[in-house]
């Protein structure tokens, strides 16, 4: 399994505990995207032996957003299509403030992704912050290496590029096909004990 993420300078301390997660407990260190790391943290990754590629290009967001929300991962569908297509294994995404806090392993699945709590799904409901707070998160993302996956993402980055107000959540949301697996085989995920991933299985694009 590879593992990838995305960072920038305000988030390097971050980008630091999650590195040492993966190699600690997944015995893996990530590949960065640079989001805006300054030439000393870059420097620093690469002499520890890690990957830190361009991001690619990407929508930017739009113009009148519900109050309360702005999209800043926007980005997530075009680092996930460039690095699948350099892998042909299977992919974790994290963000950089999520970190791995015990070791686990992913059932036979096409897609895992982290759920919004029921109790941030009711405070929206009804709101015009709904669509961009769930059900599915994108702050974890599993990837197997099927045919479909490139297919998936294709659609995520196509669906992102033709909303008005694109968001990385609501897309991920729309083009996701999927059925929830029971709760025994969650797995820890994030630095956050209580937060796991929901595994899914496919068709993962509709």
């Amino acid at each position: 399994m590879k593992i990838v993420t995305a960072a920038d300078a305000n988030y390097f301390s971050f980008l630091l505990e999650l590195i040492v997660s993966c190699k600690g407990y997944l015995g893996v260190f990530p590949t960065i995207y640079d989001l805006g790391l300054d030439v000393t943290q870059r420097e620093f990754i690469e002499l520890a032996g890690m990957d830190v590629l361009r991001v690619p290009d990407h929508p930017s967001p739009g113009g009148h957003y519900p109050e309360g929300y702005f999209p800043s991962a926007l980005h997530k569908p075009a680092i996930l299509l460039d690095f699948c297509y350099r892998t042909e294994e299977d992919v974790l995404y994290l963000d950089a403030d999520a970190k791995p806090v015990e070791f686990f392993e992913f059932p036979d699945v096409e897609l895992g992704a982290t759920k919004a709590s029921d109790k941030v799904l009711e405070s929206f409901e009804g709101t015009p912050l709904a669509e961009y707070v769930g059900p599915l998160h994108t702050s974890v993302i599993f990837l197997k290496f099927t045919e479909n996956r490139i297919d998936f993402l294709r659609a995520w980055a196509t669906d992102i590029e033709n909303d008005e107000l694109p968001s990385d959540m609501k897309s991920f949301n729309r083009v996701a096909k999927v059925t929830e697996l029971d709760e025994e085989v969650w797995n820890s995920s994030t630095k956050y004990p209580h937060t796991k991933i929901v595994h899914v299985q496919g068709p993962v694009v509709r």
